[in-house]
């Protein structure tokens, strides 16, 4: 009985380690273009893209009524929590804060404070 729970103890200091560990791989593997393959209604158009640059930049980009808009912003990761904020004009902009529920090198996952996820794609 005492080996399996020291087994139970190894994999949960194992898994909680790997967390840790993707978790301070993320700015690295953010940087890049992602496309929203799959977003809840209420979030952002599927086929938008994101551009996140090493800085902390970002660029957002989608078709919406025969129009391409685009619009440029930031970016902060703090361990899973993610804080983008977006400049629609001179004067406005909106912040809004998700974390990654999932991020490797080919897909990217968000979910909000209302539990709305947003799938997203390397491209």
């Amino acid at each position: 009985m005492f080996r399996n729970l020291v087994i139970v103890i190894g994999i949960a200091l194992a898994l909680t380690a790997s967390s840790s560990a993707d978790t301070k791989n993320y700015p690295k593997l953010i940087v890049g273009k992602w496309k929203v393959m799959k977003a809840d209604e209420g979030t952002v158009p599927e086929g938008a893209v994101f551009e996140f640059a090493a800085d902390g930049k970002l660029k957002f980009h989608y078709s919406a009524d025969g129009q391409n808009l685009a619009f440029d912003g930031t970016y902060k990761l703090d361990g899973s929590k993610f804080t983008i904020t977006v400049q629609f004009s001179k004067d406005e902009g909106r912040s809004q804060q998700v974390e990654i529920k999932s991020l490797d090198q080919t897909t990217l996952t968000l979910i909000d404070a209302e539990k709305k996820i947003v799938q997203l794609k390397r491209s």
